[in-house]
């Protein structure tokens, strides 16, 4: 079933567009996560890279004991939704509520 018109014409106004959670672990299988110090998402969405990235580092498949998580978005109720993935999966993470190419592109 299709959302209302009224929810993708906002999620247009804010350049939403949700990458499938198979198609997000599909892309994180092929980074290096364990060499990584930090990794921004800096459009979280709905957490489906966030998610990704947190399977991948809990299943052993790269030592992320070091790896800093935090994802950035604009939508308050997508912020929450990556932020609940997060605590579900009880890992450190930080979810910072903003617009990141306004917060941190213009500087």
């Amino acid at each position: 079933m299709r959302p209302p018109k009224r929810h993708r014409d906002r999620k247009r106004q804010l350049g939403q567009y949700m990458t499938p959670p198979n198609l997000a672990r599909e892309i994180v299988s092929g980074l290096p996560v364990a060499d990584a110090a930090r990794i921004l998402e800096p459009s979280c969405g709905d957490g489906a890279f966030l998610s990704a990235v947190i399977e991948r580092i809990a299943d052993g498949a790269d030592s992320g004991d070091a790896v800093k998580i935090v994802g950035v978005e604009i939508d308050p109720l997508l912020a929450e939704k990556s932020a609940a993935i997060v605590r579900r999966h009880g890992v450190r993470a930080e979810i910072r509520r903003a617009d990141f190419f306004r917060e941190y592109l213009n500087q």
